[in-house]
C-alpha cells in the first residue's frame, strides 16, 4: 500500500478507539453518532473519553439526518461518525458541507 506504518487491530471498536485516540481531542469533546447502530459506536467514544450525541437518522435509508445534525453542532463537536448500514451509504460530501456552513 506504499505506507510506512500499519496498525492492527482485534475488532471494529478497537479500530474505532484507536482513531478517536489519535486525534488527540479533549475530555468531553463531542462525537455526533446516528440513532441507528451497534452500541460499539458509542462504547468507542466513551471509551476514548468522548461524549456521544445522538442524531436522528433518514427513515428511507437509515442514515445521518443532516436536519437533525444542524442543532447538535457546537464549538464542542469534534468528529461525526457517519456509519454506513444496511448496505446504504452516507452521503459523505454532504457531511463535509454542512460541517463547512458550521465550521
Amino acid at each position: 500500500m506504499g505506507k510506512d506504518y500499519c496498525v492492527c487491530t482485534g475488532s471494529g471498536t478497537a479500530t474505532l478507539v484507536a482513531a478517536l485516540k489519535s486525534l488527540e481531542l479533549s475530555e468531553q469533546s463531542e462525537v455526533i453518532i446516528p440513532s441507528i447502530v451497534c452500541s460499539t459506536v458509542a462504547f468507542a467514544a466513551v471509551y476514548s473519553g468522548l461524549k456521544p450525541v445522538i442524531c436522528d437518522v433518514n427513515l428511507f435509508d437509515y442514515q445521518i439526518n443532516l436536519q437533525s445534525v444542524r442543532p447538535l453542532l457546537s464549538d464542542r463537536t469534534k468528529v461525526i461518525i457517519p456509519v454506513h448500514i444496511f448496505g446504504q451509504t452516507c452521503d459523505i460530501d454532504a457531511i463535509k458541507n454542512c460541517l463547512q456552513e458550521f465550521y
